[in-house]
């Protein structure tokens, strides 16, 4: 069975150590986890436009993930405009896929921030230059976590 997860939101919502968290609690080679963040900024090094590589790049890695893996996760921002289409496109090919959504405020992002090892990457301003407000993908099944909600009840 080959299943996705979907993990966008905000910078400083929580997805990438939920994505590291879940991948630290299962046997090596049964999650592959692929960041939007480290395929954009980091190898391809591009600026986060409608058509950047990041976004083929994702679904490459994400279908070859597919073949390899029990679980794929994606995570990032995955700003709808850009990549809802391509992550729609995904979610056929996978069994089962499940999709959520970090649905904070921005004063909750920013307070998260605050406790991150790389604080000095971007700035508050940075985040509010990138915030998108209720970008949901619009999946009948999107699940939205809460600030409520903590790292523990947020398990998918």
């Amino acid at each position: 069975m080959s299943k996705l997860i979907i993990l966008r939101g905000n910078s400083g919502s929580g997805k990438t150590t939920i994505a590291k968290t879940l991948r630290n609690n299962f046997p090596n080679g049964y999650i592959m986890t692929i960041g939007q963040d480290e395929i954009r900024r980091e190898i391809l090094n591009v600026k986060d436009t409608p058509d950047n590589l990041t976004v083929s790049v994702i679904k490459n890695l994400a279908l070859f993930g597919r073949e390899h893996y029990p679980v794929v996760i994606i995570e990032g921002i995955l700003n709808r405009g850009i990549y809802g289409n391509m992550l729609e496109e995904l979610a056929l090919f996978f069994e089962q896929t499940d999709c959520y959504y970090f649905d904070l405020t921005f004063s909750d992002t920013v307070a998260r921030h605050q406790t991150r090892k790389h604080l000095t990457t971007f700035t508050t301003c940075d985040m509010a230059r990138w915030w998108l407000a209720d970008d949901y993908l619009g999946f009948a099944d999107e699940t939205l976590f809460t600030a409520e909600m903590t790292k523990k009840q947020s398990w998918i």
